[in-house]
């Protein structure tokens, strides 16, 4: 039944029409030994190339999962990157902010040299304050406690010596101020 469902459209099938088919091919004969002879060649062949097979779908198995832990890390950077762009955008802005607030202030009315203290001082908080949330933010660092302190502080030196800077030069003026007046 086997061979004519085989046979069946190389005929023609039900309409006879062998215009389009392909000549069956004559049947080959093999022997025994000819069959034994052959599988002798695929154990052979196996025998050399299966271990080469098995290395090669280990390294295989060891380059997808790389692959896949890469593709994981650059994803985690790519994120990394945009909340970074945004923190520096954001904080671009808010300087910007600060300045024509800034500017619309001293337009307004001139501050005086214990004004100027205080907003210097201020300034060096949010400083500090941003420096923490910041640091806060980093998984590496909340690891330990001491880890985000001693970024903090790291963070927040400049802040420090900014606000030194202008408490004293502010404080200065005031002396001079306070010596030249009459």
């Amino acid at each position: 039944m086997l061979a004519l469902l085989w046979i069946w459209p190389a005929v023609g099938g039900a309409r006879g029409d062998t215009s389009h088919s392909q000549p069956i091919p004559p049947a080959q004969t093999y022997t025994m030994q000819d069959c034994q002879q052959r599988i002798k060649q695929w154990e052979s062949w196996y025998a050399e190339n299966g271990p080469v097979q098995a290395h090669l779908q280990a390294d295989y198995n060891q380059l997808t999962e790389q692959n896949l832990l890469l593709e994981s890390r650059l994803e985690a950077l790519r994120s990394e990157r945009n909340q970074t762009m945004i923190t520096y955008m954001s904080l671009g802005a808010g300087f910007f902010a600060a300045l024509v607030i800034w500017r619309l202030l001293t337009a307004l009315r001139p501050f005086t040299p214990v004004t100027k203290q205080l907003v210097v001082f201020l300034m060096g908080a949010g400083w500090v304050s941003l420096a923490a949330l910041l640091s806060g933010a980093n998984a590496q660092l909340r690891i330990h406690p001491a880890n985000w302190a001693l970024a903090v502080a790291l963070y927040s030196l400049p802040a420090i010596l900014f606000c030194a800077i202008g408490l004293w030069w502010f404080a200065k003026e005031r002396s001079e101020r306070a010596t030249h007046a009459p």
